[in-house]
């Protein structure tokens, strides 16, 4: 009986140090491994007179499974988490189950939270008065008549959670840095809370017209137009004519700024590898603080072969006479 029951012992070992062998050939490689993936939280249609005050969110699902199969990317993409929100009739606190599905069958889920809270409010509208908030003033000269700029339509409504319509402003952005002239844009409402960005709500319109009014406090003034720097002529080549269009230019700008302009300079030229007649168009050296009515000026060139003068030659002396001698 004694060595029956060692036997059995033995085999016992045995069989425990070929099952470790086993688990250790198979599952060393890809051992097995538990992940958590965050799982987007899909909700059914909340009644039309409410609306969840914030988004649900994500879900951490645990998965469990050999190491391969859990890092794979489908696991994330074959995980589903869902609220049911149809039993819902009125605003409050509510902790419900949550529904997780997973269509892969290679991995498996290990736990996730059971129920998850949500916060519904009651949908409400405010209508605000539109607001314009000018980012970039006009150029040197102009100015933003605001008391006489107007939207179309003056307000527009915004629903969401009633909860937080308080304090919300709507505005649009107006950039006038380009603005020389009264214009009207459609451009986009803007909500803000304490001058931040307020988002999760329902915007109607989402863009308004608004007449942006711009004043000139500018005079213009004509000023000559003269050529810049020229640079020489091809050897053996000379510069016989220059013209160019126009001589003047209208100037436009602040008084201040206009003040001791008396003309405009056009950049350089080059004549390099120039003949003949041919034309150039160059741009005029603007100040930053002035406009012009033309930028461009057009030069005309006429070069000419410098002539070459002929070579002269010494004359040459005619021979005088030899005296004849009597015999």
């Amino acid at each position: 009986m004694g060595l029956l029951a060692g036997t059995f012992r033995l085999k016992l070992i045995a069989l425990g140090v070929a099952l470790g062998m086993w688990v250790a050939v198979v599952y060393v490689p890809n051992p097995p491994e538990i992940r958590t993936v965050d799982v987007p939280v899909t909700t059914s249609l909340l009644r039309a007179n409410l609306v969840l005050l914030h988004p649900v969110g994500r879900l951490p699902v645990k998965v469990a499974g050999l190491a391969a199969n859990v890092a794979s990317r489908r696991v994330g993409q074959q995980l589903t988490a869902s609220l049911d929100l149809h039993a819902i009739r009125r605003a409050g606190v509510y902790n419900l189950p949550v529904r997780v599905v997973n269509t892969d069958p290679n991995v498996a889920i290990w736990s996730h939270p059971p129920r998850v809270t949500v916060v519904v409010d009651q949908l409400a509208e405010v209508h605000l008065p539109v607001h314009v908030t000018v980012t970039h003033s006009p150029p040197p000269g102009y100015v933003f008549d605001g008391a006489k700029t107007s939207t179309s339509p003056a307000a527009a409504t915004v629903s969401g959670p009633a909860t937080l319509l308080g304090g919300l402003s709507a505005s649009i952005n107006a950039d006038l840095s380009k603005l020389r002239a009264t214009t009207t844009e459609s451009l986009a409402v803007i909500l803000t809370r304490d001058g931040r960005p307020a988002k999760g709500f329902t915007v109607v319109p989402t863009f308004v017209s608004v007449q942006l009014v711009i004043a000139s406090r500018t005079t213009p003034r004509t000023v000559a137009v003269t050529l810049g720097t020229i640079g020489p002529p091809p050897t053996g080549y000379q510069i016989v004519s220059v013209q160019y269009a126009p001589l003047t230019v209208i100037a436009t700008g602040t008084p201040a700024a206009l003040n001791g302009l008396t003309g405009l300079v056009t950049g350089s030229l080059s004549l390099a590898g120039a003949t003949g007649t041919f034309t150039e168009t160059v741009r005029l050296v603007i100040p930053t603080d002035i406009s012009v009515s033309r930028q461009l000026v057009s030069v005309t060139f006429t070069l000419k072969k410098i002539p070459i003068p002929k070579a002269t030659r010494t004359p040459t002396p005619t021979p005088s006479p030899s005296p004849s001698v009597s015999p």
